[in-house]
């Protein structure tokens, strides 16, 4: 379980950015103590205003833009914190992320599922980080993302925790590593460069298909980026959006990665709880791969001009919803694994056959 080490550690490597941000509200003048504060009130989940001192710098500033950026430092440093209270990562199976990154697009989706988020703020590892080039020979790396929320406050969007009983919508925060031009992390005060998209996953009604939920992920992250378009963001994007769908799914396939401490030990220490996403049923997937020398081809016996069954093949994945409760009120969603079709048995087995000492 080595890669769910690796999505503990960059999780925390990302928390300790939010340092980075603190100090920079501090180079401001916003007082340190302004930032524990809120922070405080971030974890009891209190009703909590901006520190005094960024608020009258939002007035000073607002005519140079320089506002939306002290504020998306502050939204960031709060969505880690939720983060930090329970320090949840998913380490997501290879084979489970191709799955998911073939699901129907018109796979209607019921806006009340994404409730089930199954841990509080997690963050999701990808099974591969996507890199993608930026100007001078530049690039940025993403890895994965964290799942938090946003809740409205005087009819305004603030961040909270994904669990927050009064949470409008869910956010996804992907934290983007800087690379220089000799394909090495550029450091920034001893930890690498790292700036963040903050992309809000919202329905316009109580439904909306997969293929519109992508659709506006890529648009807001494209924005973001100055317009970029680049075909590894978009399958990323695709990608992210399967696995928060699928985690929040009735029977999400997590499996604890030993070594864990206990949620209190977590809170005062390093200490991460990982899980890999995937676990069982990636290796089931592995298995219905069909050996080639089972594939039936055109020239096999009784293959030319015979009446036969469809070829060996995967029925696409995609996820099912149902009604449950009483009066089918409740909706749940499952996730339908690419179901294997005549022929697809799994892979060959060896023989083992038992000797008695």
């Amino acid at each position: 379980m080595s890669r769910a080490a690796d999505a503990a550690r960059a999780a925390m490597t990302v928390y300790d950015h939010s340092r980075t941000i603190a100090r920079r509200l501090t180079a401001i003048g916003v007082p340190p103590s302004e930032i524990t504060d809120l922070e405080a009130q971030v974890i009891r989940g209190a009703e909590f205003a901006y520190p005094p001192r960024l608020h009258l710098l939002s007035i000073i500033n607002y005519e140079n833009g320089t506002w939306a950026e002290h504020n998306a430092h502050l939204s960031t440093m709060i969505q880690l914190t939720c983060w930090n209270q329970h320090k949840i990562a998913y380490c997501v199976d290879a084979d489970l992320a191709n799955e998911l990154g073939r699901v129907r697009d018109n796979d209607l989706i019921h806006r009340d599922v994404l409730t089930r988020l199954p841990h509080p703020d997690p963050y999701v590892h990808l099974s591969r980080q996507v890199r993608f080039s930026a100007v001078g020979g530049h690039s940025i790396g993403i890895s994965g993302f964290f799942i938090t929320g946003t809740r409205l406050l005087h009819d305004q969007p603030i961040p909270c925790s994904s669990h927050h009983p009064q949470r409008h919508e869910l956010v996804l925060l992907f934290p983007r590593v800087h690379y220089g031009p000799n394909g090495q992390p550029i450091d920034e005060a001893g930890q690498p460069l790292v700036s963040f998209s903050r992309i809000v996953l919202s329905f316009d009604g109580p439904t909306a298909t997969l293929a519109d939920l992508i659709a506006s992920v890529q648009r807001r992250f494209r924005n973001q980026l100055g317009g970029q378009a680049h075909d590894e963001i978009s399958r990323l994007l695709r990608e992210s959006v399967g696995v928060l769908l699928y985690v929040c799914t009735a029977k999400p396939d997590l499996v604890r990665a030993p070594g864990g401490k206990s949620k209190k030990q977590r809170r005062k220490g390093t200490a991460v709880a990982a899980y890999e996403l995937g676990y069982h049923l990636g290796a089931a997937i592995r298995s219905w791969k069909q050996p080639a020398s089972q594939r039936i081809t055109a020239d096999s016996p009784g293959g030319e001009g015979a009446r036969r069954s469809p070829r060996p093949h995967f029925r696409r994945p995609h996820f099912h919803t149902y009604r449950v409760g009483a009066g089918r009120a409740n909706t749940v969603m499952h996730f339908i694994t690419g179901t294997p079709i005549n022929g697809y048995t799994g892979a060959d087995k060896p023989t083992v056959i038992p000797v008695r000492p």
